[in-house]
């Protein structure tokens, strides 16, 4: 198996243990111990760790249905205006899942994906909610889906379909806001 097939097999592996862990108890109050996110290694704080416990889920989301669209999808390649399996940019990986499991069109653009919906403080995210980093300057160029424990499915320029940690250092410098489009 080459190196590249080998992190995918075991990124699988954990996602698919943290997905089952999410099912079995999704209103208690865990953390999410270590990921490594790229380059980027996470030394957590007391207060970073309290800012990674589990909100309430949407009640209008089902957990089990958006997890299921999203795991046959890790790995597809970053592909700019993309939006189906042969590739996804962000914001059509979002607009993907929003319509396939909730049956909500939202517009092909992060910068239109973050004017729909409430805004919903970093502190109050449930799960589905979409959330927003600004990669370059202060406007939102990058959008990714809430999945809980502090961890958001997304399309990553260098990794394709992801999940990653919103405390990792490279997203929480960059974190600019999150929208609830159903409530």
């Amino acid at each position: 198996m080459s190196h590249s097939n080998s992190g995918m097999a075991q990124l699988l592996l954990i996602l698919l243990g943290v997905s089952f862990i999410w099912g079995c108890a999704s209103s208690s109050s865990r953390f999410l111990s270590s990921h490594h996110h790229e380059s980027d290694s996470t030394n957590w704080s007391e207060n970073e760790i309290s800012s990674v416990r589990l909100s309430e889920d949407n009640p209008n989301i089902n957990r089990r249905t958006l997890l299921a669209c999203v795991m046959p999808l890790m790995g597809v390649p970053y592909l700019y205006d993309g939006s189906d399996t042969t590739g996804f940019d962000c914001s059509g990986f979002t607009a993907k899942i929003y319509a396939d499991v909730l049956g909500k069109a939202l517009p092909h653009s992060t910068v239109e994906q973050f004017d729909a919906g409430e805004p919903v403080d970093r502190h109050a995210l449930q799960f589905g909610d979409l959330v927003f980093f600004a990669m370059d300057r202060d406007t939102p160029s990058h959008v990714g889906i809430y999945v809980g424990d502090g961890l958001f499915a997304h399309a990553s320029v260098s990794l394709g379909v992801t999940i990653s940690l919103m405390e990792s250092t490279y997203y929480k410098k960059r974190y600019c806001g999150a929208r609830r489009i159903i409530k």
